[in-house]
């Protein structure tokens, strides 16, 4: 017997609370003639709802059913409608009545104490389960103070890394533009220079056409020169010999003045060298 799929048919059944759903579920065993079981099959069968809901409206509905029973066994006279023989079967049923009565008691007395004892269990657990989570919620907010820590790091150094970027690009637009300015003072340069080359290079080429011009005037000299040459050689060479001539004669009468002269300066010579080391010393 599927209990849960039966209590879906309740009308309603989705916007009830557990409370409702559990006294909805034990009204239906009991009605079914079945114990009523530990809160853990109920909320199993109602699909929510804590221990001490499903506990408290498991109580009320035994309680409302003790208060039922305790009235209808307290009735001792026998009703009015029954008569005769029917005395016996009243105090017979009756007696029943009362043990059935006595071994639910039992009964829900065990249950309770269960449940009492599941309820300090839930309690403790409960308790634990809260001390945890006030741990992991501790934690969670550390880990959340150091993510925002390192996010905020990050942020910093996602800023430094920007402006030196930005620094760097500055730079780089700069080496740029003063690499373009050398660039074009050397091609200025280099253009005077070449202007200036072919400027001495003409000037060059003026002086190499002049020095040609000059070494063909020169050439022409030459050739006059040696042309006057030829001519006044025979000449010379006349004149020559009669100066030779009278060399030859001059000689020979100044060599015996330059032999005596040649005596009279060495004789001077040794005096002055006496006459010097005689200083000297």
């Amino acid at each position: 017997m599927d209990i849960s799929q039966q209590l879906q048919h309740t009308p309603n059944w989705g916007s009830l609370n557990a409370y409702e759903r559990a006294k909805i579920c034990c009204q239906l065993l009991h009605t079914l003639g079945l114990p009523i079981p530990s809160w853990m099959q109920i909320r199993q069968w109602i699909g929510k709802g804590s221990a001490n809901d499903i506990h408290r409206a498991k109580q009320e509905f035994l309680l409302d059913r003790q208060t039922v029973k305790a009235d209808w066994v307290q009735q001792d006279d026998m009703p009015s409608r029954l008569s005769g023989s029917l005395q016996d079967w009243w105090q017979q049923l009756k007696q029943a009545a009362e043990q059935d009565y006595l071994l639910h008691k039992q009964q829900w007395q065990l249950e309770i104490t269960e449940l009492q004892a599941q309820l300090s269990a839930a309690q403790a657990t409960i308790d634990q389960q809260q001390q945890e989570i006030i741990q992991r919620q501790q934690q969670l907010d550390a880990g959340q103070q150091q993510y925002q820590q390192a996010q905020q790091s990050l942020t910093l150094k996602d800023q430094l890394a920007t402006q030196q970027a930005i620094e760097y690009q500055q730079l780089l637009d700069l080496a740029h533009t003063q690499q373009s300015h050398y660039f074009a003072e050397q091609s200025q340069q280099r253009r005077l220079q070449l202007v200036d080359q072919q400027q001495q290079h003409a000037q060059l080429e003026a002086q190499l056409n002049v020095l040609a011009d000059f070494h063909s005037f020169a050439a022409q000299q030459i050739d006059l020169a040696r042309q006057q040459h030829d001519q006044q050689q025979t000449l010379q060479q006349t004149l020559l010999v009669d100066l030779v001539q009278q060399i030859l004669s001059e000689q020979r009468k100044q060599q015996h003045w330059l032999t005596e002269h040649a005596r009279t300066t060495a004789l001077q010579t040794k005096r002055g060298q006496h006459q010097h080391r005689q200083k000297f010393f």
